[in-house]
């Protein structure tokens, strides 16, 4: 593991001293961990806004494919097709 040297505040190092003790942490355990949560929530939020990207695509693509095929009964086809396997 490597070491890393950070400046606080003395305002803000109190608080980080009250909290780590609250939860029975070292300071380094509990940076670690809030940094740790940290990445883990923004690799989330990056995944989640791909995902929205990808699927406005997808909508953007069926809007484009329903415009090209107006008058197109997709119902009506399947029936077609069912009626001759009968």
């Amino acid at each position: 593991m490597s070491k890393i040297n950070i400046s606080l505040n003395g305002d803000f190092l109190k608080k980080l001293d009250y909290y780590s003790g609250q939860e029975e942490m070292t300071r380094s355990k509990f940076i670690r961990e809030a940094v740790v949560e940290y990445i883990t929530i923004k690799e989330k939020e990056k995944l989640l806004l791909e995902k929205r990207k990808k699927i406005g695509e997808a909508i953007k693509l069926f809007r484009n494919m329903g415009a090209k095929n107006k008058g197109w009964d997709g119902v009506k086809e399947l029936n077609k097709w069912r009626d001759r396997v009968k």
